[in-house]
């Protein structure tokens, strides 16, 4: 939990570059077994960490602590751009390179934009592209070479990163 005042947590960043995997092979008398291991980031600050009481989880509605899933962590690019449209893809990391997978059913409360050039909110309306995960979204119009910021909020399950781009 980043901030006493908002109740909202997160999970640990992991250090990438101190992963490792190790393999412990079958004996006569063991089972072969698979170990990992890994670090928390340096900027992670343990203070910050919080247990959930199950007391606290039966306060939410009786969930189990087995049953709780992380979020999905996804991304969104930008393509087509205007002043007054951008047709954008919210992808997972999940799938393949060339095949990531999509974020489907998404609708205009799902999406946030402000403007970075001339700071503030830009309202903004979504409606499905040609392809899963494709949406277009409309706003006002902007001035041309503004930046503009997408975010994907309150996405069940998904972790969206921001977006930025250039209005044309």
């Amino acid at each position: 939990m980043d901030d006493v005042n908002n109740p909202e947590l997160r999970g640990y960043e992991m250090a990438t570059e101190t992963f490792d995997a190790f393999k412990d092979y079958a004996t006569d008398t063991t089972t072969q077994k698979i170990m990992v291991s890994w670090d928390f980031d340096n900027a992670e600050c343990e203070e910050n960490a919080y247990a959930i009481t199950a007391e606290e989880l039966v306060a939410t509605g009786g969930v189990k602590s087995t049953k709780l899933e992380g979020l999905i962590a996804g991304y969104t690019t930008a393509v087509a751009l205007t002043t007054t449209t951008a047709e954008v893809k919210v992808k997972t990391t999940f799938g393949s390179a060339v095949n990531a997978g999509s974020v489907v059913g998404l609708v205009s409360l799902n999406f946030q934009a402000n403007n970075l050039t001339t700071p503030g909110a830009v309202a903004v309306t979504s409606a499905p592209g040609a392809e899963d995960g494709e949406y277009v979204l409309t706003f006002a119009a902007q001035t041309t070479n503004d930046v503009i910021q997408v975010d994907v909020i309150n996405a069940g399950g998904y972790d969206i990163a921001s977006t930025t781009f250039v209005a044309l």
